[in-house]
């Protein structure tokens, strides 16, 4: 539990409040729960590093759906593939076939 007179700040690490202005509302939703998620990593887990790894995009896309008030049956898995050692989202086929809900 957070002390009341301890202060968190999400900083967003892409820059500024300007790279935002004019962006899709749904890409300002998911960069704000990437940088939450980060935030609770250090501070609500205790982890010294916060890694991009399959799991914490996996948090960012069900806090993503959740904030958005996404129907569950509307909801899109994220689709994963291998790259070398290293898995990477597929992003053609979470693009494919958008449905707005």
């Amino acid at each position: 539990m957070i002390d009341e007179d301890d202060r968190y700040l999400v900083s967003n690490q892409i820059g500024t409040d300007r790279y935002l202005i004019g962006t899709w509302y749904p890409n300002q939703v998911v960069t704000l729960l990437h940088e939450f998620a980060h935030h609770l990593d250090i501070h609500l887990f205790g982890w010294s590093d916060t890694p991009h790894a399959r799991g914490f995009y996996w948090r960012v896309d069900a806090l993503y759906h959740l904030a958005l008030g996404a129907p569950a049956d509307k909801r899109k898995p994220l689709v994963w593939i291998k790259s070398g050692t290293r898995w990477r989202i597929d992003w053609t086929k979470l693009r494919s076939d958008v449905k707005r809900w």
